[in-house]
């Protein structure tokens, strides 16, 4: 049977991929960065076209970074992750997401908090809604 890529191609590149994506997050701190006065929860949802395509491949990691605060993270297990922002300023962040395949998303946000403690739902196509 024809393959067009070995096993070890694709490993390799889901691997460099998976770096790629994590430097964008791990980026270092902007000297000018504003310290976080609170947090916001973050989800990433399927019907939002955050979807890893595949009968197996699941969500297994969401990212974010605020590069307004300087603050970067995750969480696996679930959609939503708590991000420090700063409040009733403009926030850059990027939200990632891993897939249990090596498949990567990530798309930039500005985004506005007002309250503590308060949802945004970011979708993949630049988009968010808050409640």
């Amino acid at each position: 049977m024809f393959e067009l890529f070995s096993s070890r191609q694709i490993r390799t590149f889901s691997a460099l991929v998976m770096m790629l994506c994590l430097l964008a997050v791990a980026q270092p701190t902007a000297a000018h960065a504003a310290p976080h006065n609170a947090h916001i929860y973050g989800v990433t949802p399927e019907w939002g076209g955050w979807k890893c395509h595949g009968f197996w491949n699941r969500v297994a990691w969401v990212g974010y970074a605020n590069h307004t605060t300087g603050k970067n993270g995750g969480d696996s297990g679930d959609d939503i992750v708590y991000i420090p922002v700063r409040l009733n300023t403009n926030n850059h962040i990027t939200m990632t997401i891993r897939c249990s395949f090596g498949t990567h998303l990530a798309q930039n946000f500005v985004i506005r908090p007002s309250r503590n403690k308060q949802t945004f739902w970011f979708r993949l196509n630049g988009s968010t809604t808050k409640d």
